[in-house]
């Protein structure tokens, strides 16, 4: 079961790929595809074991899908940042930076500082 909500994730968000990659997104849809991304994985790895790999059957569709999930949201992350940074606000006015930690996410993302001078 575990196996098919890998295989779905991973046919639902495969197409993505080519609209990131042809940078076609705008920064409102990266962060709606972002909430959507991170909704859909957390439903998918709250249910895995995370067993080693050797006791997986194979083909084990749950590395694909975690390597998609990680491709995709370092891709989108920062545009996704951008719409919230131009759309929140707080009480106290604008939504304030990232924590330093949400830069750790999926193995290190680009803060807007390094992309600023990318």
């Amino acid at each position: 079961m575990l196996a098919s909500v890998y295989s779905a994730f991973l046919a639902n968000f495969r197409p993505f790929l080519p609209v990131i990659e042809a940078r076609i997104l705008s920064p409102r849809e990266a962060f709606r595809l972002r909430i959507l991304l991170i909704h859909v994985w957390r439903r998918a790895i709250l249910r895995d074991p995370l067993l080693p790999e050797e006791l997986l059957p194979a083909p084990w569709p749950g590395a694909s899908a975690r390597h998609l999930c990680r491709d995709l949201y370092r891709s989108i992350q920062a545009m996704a940042e951008t719409h919230l940074a131009q759309t929140m606000l707080t009480a106290g006015g604008p939504i304030a930076q990232p924590n330093p930690d949400y830069f750790e996410r999926f193995g290190g993302l680009v803060s807007g500082k390094a992309m600023a001078h990318a």
